[in-house]
């Protein structure tokens, strides 16, 4: 009974530990967010969570940790799932857009909250029937929100990134998706400097960089257009919205494990 907040309280811890947590440690974050739940019922919980395959064991420097399973499909929103390049689809419900992502150094493997929730708003989008046919992704990482765009519908994306280690990254997750070089093109392009205005604007950044880029991501939208914020803490939720308003309404907003997400669109009033 006390497996999905179990479940939970683990899921949090690992956030910011995707790396892995010792098992002592572990049981201890546990049970300081649970007191109620004695030791036995954590281990029992832990236990079955590793055999349905929720989490798994891995060897960082000689010490056995748990981790997040980053080796099976994972559900991201009504749609969207996200799995290792060997996934097929029929691991998969019919009628879902598998993303194949190769865990690297850039960004993870797609499933931190902060992707987690761009990925729900773009699903969101796409189901409204909005017509996406161009989509920005700015600090693209792994290229998973292009990827997402493009296999949900749109005819040319963009992921942009300084770091060429993510460049590379994002290009081989490309080709694992079997989508064609015309439909997502990976670039170290400043946006200021490319004359695309895109129907989309994703944006999985810090708050520093959400509020210093604020009006180069406002004049990159086109006057139809959607705007996926992510990266910032609650407490930085607000000014993030207060510095956007003048070109855009609030149209949802996206929590998990201590991160927020906005899903913008274009005030045409």
């Amino acid at each position: 009974m006390f497996i999905p907040l179990i479940k939970q309280t683990i899921e949090k811890s690992l956030v910011e530990k995707p790396e892995g947590i010792v098992i002592a440690k572990l049981i201890s974050e546990i049970r300081k967010a649970c007191p109620s739940i004695d030791r036995q019922s954590i281990k029992e919980a832990i236990r079955t969570l590793l055999d349905d395959g929720s989490l798994m064991y891995v060897n960082r420097l000689g010490q056995t940790m748990i981790s997040t399973n980053v080796n099976r499909p994972v559900k991201i929103s009504e749609r969207i799932w996200i799995a290792p390049p060997n996934t097929s689809l029929h691991d998969i419900s019919s009628g879902s857009v598998l993303i194949k992502i190769s865990p690297g150094i850039a960004f993870g493997n797609g499933i931190h909250p902060t992707t987690k929730m761009c990925l729900k708003a773009m699903d969101f989008i796409f189901m409204s029937g909005a017509k996406i046919k161009s989509m920005l992704d700015i600090g693209t990482g792994t290229g998973i929100l292009a990827i997402a765009a493009s296999l949900l519908g749109a005819e040319k994306c963009i992921g942009t990134d300084i770091d060429a280690c993510a460049r590379s990254e994002a290009r081989a997750n490309i080709i694992s998706n079997s989508i064609s070089k015309q439909k997502i093109d990976i670039i170290d392009t400043e946006i200021g400097l490319l004359a695309l205005q895109p129907d989309l604007v994703t944006a999985n950044l810090r708050y520093p960089t959400l509020i210093s880029m604020s009006d180069l991501i406002a004049s990159a939208v086109n006057k139809e257009g959607y705007a996926i914020l992510s990266g910032m803490r609650p407490e930085e939720k607000e000014f993030v919205c207060k510095k956007y308003c003048k070109k855009f309404e609030l149209l949802q907003e996206y929590s998990e494990s201590g991160w927020n997400a906005l899903l913008l669109k274009t005030n045409t009033m």
